[in-house]
């Protein structure tokens, strides 16, 4: 007898059925890229520089905590890329890693232990247990066999840079006995504290190398930066040459063929744990203090009345020196204990951030004074010695904080300050919470109304166009540039025999020959160099031969440019001319960066190119032509550009049905609609975002054979003019198949990431130009 079948497993087959299958044809679909990946791959390895990739781990001893981050870099041709910078590839952690020492509350830097190394003082096992997590964690995700070639730099910031020297070189030695351990290639050099306004300047060049404004032929200005840590405040912009000329501030700024001049400052006492202090020594010098049990009671007016801690106020006594003095009172250097008790007021709160961020608590603390109305002597006030900047980015703390507003990253101070007063109300009436951290959600008023003053009254920025993230530019991706500079090549002579130096270090053997041979390698190559290469002490498992190395001739891409055009109209006459023929200059240009300034591949490429489009007929494509396929709503460009300045091509693939139109009329709608995105490109930029919704999406909007002629058309005939690919709220197997994937495609896989509508929302538009479709 048969046994007859469950109806719910039956049901649940049913369900998942289209899903599976749908699965099974998206990793067909993604291995299309591979042929892609190999035919790049193989031309790169016919030249070891171009094909060359390196790591390089940073470690950021901050005052909250260490964290580590990982980068993967690509070098560059001459001409190409990023102002002749080597090209990120990845960076880890990203919104994949997940282990142990991943926070799950924060928004940046999330690889992570806690506290701060300058809770170890003299406390090797501490460091150790700190910092050992993280280096291991790194030697994971770099290629066992790179260890030797990967440079490890752990960097410390306003936590150790508070601490006397003696006790923050205790703490250095503790972690260099730590690194030693490890089979990362590593200097005692690169074990240090950083001065305020190198962490300043290492985090300028990362959001301006990140935001494309090093890129060639960008004519963009550079953008400035305000980053907030827990101890201290970092300021940096570009400023006119003839600006400032005896500010102590300004410093020139060359990143190889990339040189500005900027004001960085970093005040160390104003970051967001420190300024809370601040407030709270305030209190308790302004409030007629009650005493229990011999400890004082301090009323918040920015926590929530439920609130009622022990606190031990670790500056409080550096704040407190001028009162002392003046009631006469012995001066102690150690931490406060305080009664901390929540009386919520958002008015008082918000003056109490305001002298917060004022610095009114002290006259005699060495930081630039400001007044509330932005004019008279000592004010920090960047706009009147910087030159017209496109925008400023806030970043770290203000972006952690300004996240939970839930705003748009363009939101202005009016809606900040709003959108701060009515959580907070909810908060402090019990309706609402935030349940991933309650200790910083109880200090999170006073941050929202800290950083909003700081921007408008502290630093008098209320009137600058203000980006809140992104939330994944750290200081360390700068770190990894200007520290790690001696790994990646520039048009110099002497970087590209410094790379080549690096290329050869796995097939040498002598350890001792490597050790001297490198050391007067180095210094004859990089005599300028910051570093202290008179007492550099490299480690390495691995050992460096000597030996003479010949000069590359400096490419010239005009030069390379005129030979593509002349050989194109010796052996391809026939072509048309004109606009995206094959004597436009733009064009060649594009594919010749594109073929790594292969002239022959570039003529190949080209040619193809231009049949196609004149086979195709793009010029004729117009609304008209594709008016009846476009009434679908399938696919459209939006009619703003996104908040990095890319025109939007949007597609809509639940309104995809293979079998309702004819398939030349999709390839014509996708075609003009590329072209209607391009056309949209401000100057100074180059590609366009895609974002495929997918919300909805069933096995009968599949189409394989347009998503063969999808990858033809921007992988041969528009290169390089897809910045990015958003695949907005898809069905769940999808990522499981694309991790499965992913790690075939290499640098193709940076171009895709699969995100929520609401990361649509928050992170790549603001509130009026958001697509309406991604609107709540």
């Amino acid at each position: 007898m048969q046994v007859p079948k469950s109806p719910s497993k039956d049901k649940r087959f049913a369900n998942h059925k289209w899903l599976l299958k749908f699965g099974l044809l998206i990793l067909v679909m993604l291995l299309l890229l591979l042929p892609f990946y190999l035919e790049s791959d193989n031309a790169n390895t016919r030249n070891p520089l171009i094909a060359s990739s390196y790591y390089t781990v940073v470690i950021d001893c901050g005052s909250t905590g260490t964290r580590v981050n990982v980068y993967e870099w690509k070098v560059g041709v001459e001409g190409v890329g990023k102002g002749n910078l080597p090209i990120l590839l990845h960076s880890y952690p990203d919104n994949t890693t997940k282990t142990s020492l991943w926070k799950t509350s924060c928004q940046y830097h999330c690889m992570q232990t806690d506290p701060g190394l300058d809770n170890f003082v003299n406390d090797s096992l501490g460091v150790r247990e700190a910092l050992e997590p993280l280096v291991v964690w790194a030697e994971h995700l770099v290629p066992r066999e790179m260890h030797g070639d990967t440079p490890v730099f752990v960097l410390a910031t306003a936590g150790l840079r508070r601490l006397p020297r003696d006790d923050a070189d205790r703490v250095l030695g503790d972690v260099e006995a730590v690194v030693k351990d490890h089979s990362f290639m590593f200097s005692k050099s690169w074990i240090r504290v950083l001065s305020g306004r190198e962490e300043a300047y290492y985090g300028w060049v990362a959001l301006n190398y990140k935001m494309g404004s090093f890129d060639n032929y960008s004519v963009s200005p550079t953008l400035g930066i305000i980053d907030l840590g827990g101890s201290s405040l970092q300021i940096v912009a570009e400023i006119d040459d003839g600006a400032a000329r005896n500010d102590v501030h300004v410093m020139r700024s060359k990143l190889n063929s990339i040189e500005s001049r900027i004001v960085a400052y970093s005040l160390p006492a104003f970051g967001l744990n420190e300024a809370f202090d601040r407030t709270v020594l305030m209190l308790r010098n302004n409030q007629s203090v009650e005493r229990t049990r011999s400890v004082f009671e301090v009323r918040h007016p920015c926590l929530v009345s439920t609130f009622v801690q022990n606190y031990t106020c670790h500056s409080c006594s550096i704040f407190d020196s001028t009162y002392q003095k003046n009631h006469s009172q012995p001066q102690s250097s150690e931490p406060y204990s305080l009664h901390l008790i929540g009386e919520p007021d958002w008015e008082q709160c918000k003056e109490l951030a305001i002298a917060a961020a004022m610095n009114l608590s002290n006259s005699e603390v060495s930081h630039p004074t400001v007044s509330k109305n932005c004019q008279g002597t000592g004010i920090l006030n960047l706009t009147a010695v910087a030159q017209p900047i496109k925008r400023f980015h806030a970043l770290s703390g203000f972006y952690f904080v300004h996240n939970k507003l839930n705003l748009s990253p363009r939101a202005n101070l009016t809606i900040v300050w709003e959108s701060g007063r009515q959580i907070c109300s909810s908060l402090w009436s019990g309706w609402s919470s935030f349940s991933d951290n309650p200790n910083y959600a109880g200090q999170f008023c006073f941050r929202v109304a800290y950083m909003a003053s700081l921007i408008e009254y502290g630093l008098c920025l209320g009137n600058v166009e203000m980006v809140f993230g992104p939330g994944d530019v750290s200081w360390t991706l700068g770190a990894a540039l200007i520290e790690g500079k001696f790994l990646w090549l520039n048009s110099t002579t002497t970087s590209r025999k410094a790379q080549t130096i690096i290329l050869t270090l796995k097939n040498v053997k002598d350890r001792v020959e490597r050790s001297s041979c490198r050391m007067a390698l180095v210094r004859s190559l990089y005599p300028t160099i910051a570093l202290p290469l008179s007492t550099l002490s490299v480690t390495t498992n691995f050992s460096v031969r000597c030996s003479n190395l010949h000069p590359q001739p400096q490419m010239d891409s005009r030069k390379l440019v005129l030979a593509v055009k002349d050989k194109l109209e010796k052996d391809h006459h026939s072509l048309p001319v004109g606009r995206n023929g094959r004597d436009d200059e733009d064009m060649i240009l594009w594919f010749l960066k594109d073929r790594k300034f292969s002239v022959e591949e570039a003529v190949s490429k080209l040619t193809k190119a231009i049949k196609w489009r004149q086979d195709f007929e793009v010029s004729k494509l117009t609304e008209e032509v594709v008016n009846e396929v476009a009434q679908t709503g399938k696919a459209y460009v939006h009619d703003f550009l996104d908040i990095n300045d890319r025109p939007v091509l949007v597609v809509v693939a639940s309104k995809h049905f293979p079998e309702a139109h004819d398939p030349a009329a999709d390839e014509r709608l996708c075609v003009f609609l590329i072209e209607k995105a391009l056309s949209k490109l401000p100057t100074g930029k180059e590609q366009i975002l895609g974002i495929v919704d997918l919300k909805g999406f069933g096995t009968e909007n599949a189409d394989l054979k347009f998503l063969t002629f999808l990858f033809d058309v921007f992988y041969y005939y528009y290169p390089k003019r897809l910045g990015q690919v958003l695949f907005v709220d898809a069905p769940f197997v999808f990522k499981p198949i694309w991790q499965l994937v992913k790690p075939l495609l290499k640098s193709y896989a940076s171009l895709v990431r699969f995100c929520s509508a609401e990361d649509v929302r928050k992170e790549y538009f603001t509130d009026k130009t958001l697509p309406p479709r991604f609107r709540d």
